[in-house]
């Protein structure tokens, strides 16, 4: 029972800091804050940090996140989601990186942030 509370302790410590420096108990993606989706077709291994250092030096006040989608070992597409930033302004910056954005090659999607909190909300309903 001790290891028990000792993990309730150290989960209720962790949220109250992430509450205390950011705001939030947890931190959000863009589909719960809103922002925008870019996802990108590629067969190529790209160096995902220097992606991510390139896209952040342009647009400093915007939130990113990069991942990559393989199958079968191989690199099919990039996602870039970013919040803080306008669709333009992201597939502008992109562009200044390796990554090839041509046309039919990448899809950009967004999501309002009215969105976004709702479904904040019901995700914090089927938590409770």
């Amino acid at each position: 029972m001790i290891i028990s509370f000792l993990l309730l302790i150290l989960s209720i410590g962790y949220l109250g800091y992430n509450y205390a420096t950011t705001g939030e108990l947890f931190k959000k993606g863009v589909s719960l804050k809103g922002g925008i989706t870019l996802t990108i077709l590629t067969h190529e291994k790209h160096d995902l940090s220097q992606i991510e250092k390139t896209i952040k030096e342009t647009s400093p006040k915007a939130d990113i996140s990069i991942r990559e989608i393989t199958e079968a070992g191989k690199t099919k597409a990039i996602i870039i989601e970013a919040s803080d930033i306008t669709p333009e302004e992201l597939i502008t910056t992109t562009k200044k990186t390796n990554l090839n954005l041509s046309e039919g090659n990448y899809n950009i999607e967004s999501m309002g942030s009215a969105l976004g909190e709702s479904f904040f909300k019901q995700t914090t309903k089927a938590i409770i």
